[in-house]
């Protein structure tokens, strides 16, 4: 049996200083993926994806899960700010 794939949410959030609207996103894309997943699902009762948050992503979070998961993200979400020195 192969394993659903996995659609990953990474939020690059700081609890010290969190930026309020990703919260928001994140609560918005976990209504909408649960309400639109439901029918996603073999005729085994089997789900064809999870969900896989990280709310509060560093970098090397981030490439841990892409190790974890390398051969079954069908979908990488990215909200926050980065450039090269800095991952908010």
């Amino acid at each position: 049996m192969s394993q659903p794939a996995v659609i990953l949410l990474v939020f690059a959030n700081d609890e010290t200083q969190p930026l309020n609207e990703l919260a928001k996103e994140l609560d918005s894309l976990r209504s909408t993926l649960r309400n639109g997943l439901s029918q996603y699902v073999d005729g085994k009762g089997r789900r064809q994806f999870d969900v896989v948050t990280l709310a509060y992503s560093s970098i090397e979070s981030l490439f841990d899960e892409l190790r974890v998961y390398r051969n079954r993200i069908a979908i990488l979400h990215f909200a926050g700010h980065m450039d090269s020195s800095l991952w908010q």
